[in-house]
Parts: structure tokens; sequence; C-alpha cells
């Protein structure tokens, strides 16, 4: 899978690309480009998205900065969830330092962990989010 044009994602067998009618049941706390895909039987979500700044903007707002504004954004928009922050993260994708943090939540009385991350490439900033069931998290870390 291919986003905006520029990364390139690889995934395990299993994983499917949902069509427009399956995200649109799905709750989104923003909206514009972006994939998602989900693997029922390990029960993972993935979901991807992108965003693409202008002038002065992409040269002020760093990975730490959005990092942190969007876990303000998801706390609020799932505490009726009771959603729990876990722990900041910070890695690499592709190579370009990203930033994110774990969090758990309950949906459907079903306990879930999830994990949001941002990755500034360009002009660009993208965004992945990563949603399990707690009980296999720790399996489901290494997909």
């Amino acid at each position: 899978m291919t986003l905006n044009n520029v990364l390139d994602l690889t995934f395990p067998e299993g994983f499917q690309v949902l069509n427009a009618e399956e995200r649109g049941k799905l709750q989104y706390i923003a909206n514009g480009p972006g994939e998602t895909l989900s693997d029922p039987d390990r029960h993972i979500m993935l979901s991807f998205g992108w965003q693409t700044l202008n002038g002065i903007t992409a040269l002020l707002i760093g990975t730490h900065d959005v990092s942190m504004k969007m876990k303000t954004l998801i706390a609020a928009s799932m505490a009726h969830l009771r959603f729990r922050e876990e722990k900041d993260l910070k890695g690499t994708i592709g190579g370009v330092k990203t930033e994110g943090f774990r969090y758990t939540y309950t949906a459907q009385d079903v306990p879930m962990t999830g994990e949001s991350y941002v990755v500034k490439y360009k002009k660009t900033l993208y965004y992945f989010h990563y949603y399990t069931r707690t009980e296999f998290r720790e399996d489901n870390q290494a997909v």
C-alpha cells in the first residue's frame, strides 16, 4: 500500500483493506485522506492518515507537539470509553523519527490497547494508529 503517493507500507497476510462502506461504520477523530486495515482473526485494526502542512507551519511544527495534541484529542474523544494513557513512545518508521503513545480503553466491555504515532516527512504529517484487544497485545505487537 502507498500512502499519499510517497510512503510504501507492507503488511502481513491476513490483513484486508477496508472499503469506503466499511470505513464509514467506524468513528474517526478527523476527516481527511487515509486508509484502514483489519485482521479480524488476530483482532487488529490499523489506520493511517496524512496532512500536508503549508509554508511556515511546516517549518515550525514538530512530531512532539503534534503527538501531544493528538493525545489530547484522542483522550477527549475516548473519555466515554475509559481512556487511560499508558506511556509515551519514540522510535523510527522508515528511518524517520516518530513520536506517539500507548493507551488502553474499553469498547463494548472488551479491554483494548491502542498506539498512535506521528511521523513528519518533508511537509507532511503521517498518523499511524494501532488497535488490538489487550489480551492479545503481547502476541500482536510483533505483527
